[in-house]
């Protein structure tokens, strides 16, 4: 069990958490890279944005599988959407990398409802679960990797807190 520190008196606690080295947060000397020419490209990651941002979900709950990809509208800021699912399409798992001049978690916790600020590995989060714009098993956290980089993983299978926050800590962004 891990307790992040929770703004306010209270503490989140997600069960099941490891501690580690994150290779998420852009400079990691463990950060993956796109995948090499000569490796064979899937669906996922053929599919880069205008501006060139990218990103691979290289933790991903048993029997999810890559969907989708949308690029967000012109904007302050560049966004990409990837979409994974279960085989019946029934539930889907939402990861939105945001690059430019990103919103801070306490922007998103307010203008959203029901979250609540956090710290994950030292970076500014908002976490929400069954409450606020998310229906009841519903899971959504939203992290400020950099003043320019934002990632937001909403779960819509049922995965418990612990688990999106390791889906959020395997995002590789490039």
């Amino acid at each position: 069990m891990r307790t992040l520190p929770v703004a306010g008196a209270a503490a989140l606690v997600l069960a099941g958490v490891a501690a580690g080295a994150v290779a998420l947060w852009p400079g990691s000397a463990t950060r993956a890279t796109v995948t090499p020419a000569s490796a064979p490209s899937s669906p996922e990651s053929s599919s880069t944005s205008p501006g060139a941002l990218d990103f691979t979900a290289t933790v991903l709950p048993p029997g999810l599988r890559y969907l989708s990809t949308e690029h967000g509208p012109p904007n302050q800021f560049e966004e990409l959407i990837k979409r994974y699912t279960d085989s019946a399409h029934m539930h889907v798992l939402i990861v939105d990398v945001n690059r430019g001049d990103v919103m801070t978690p306490k922007s998103y916790a307010e203008g959203t409802g029901g979250f609540t600020l956090t710290t994950i590995d030292g970076h500014p989060a908002a976490v929400g679960a069954d409450h606020g714009r998310n229906a009841a098993g519903y899971v959504e956290v939203f992290v400020r990797i950099a003043t320019d980089l934002t990632v937001d993983v909403e779960d819509r299978t049922g995965l418990s807190l612990a688990q999106v926050v390791d889906v959020v800590r395997g995002i590789r962004v490039s």
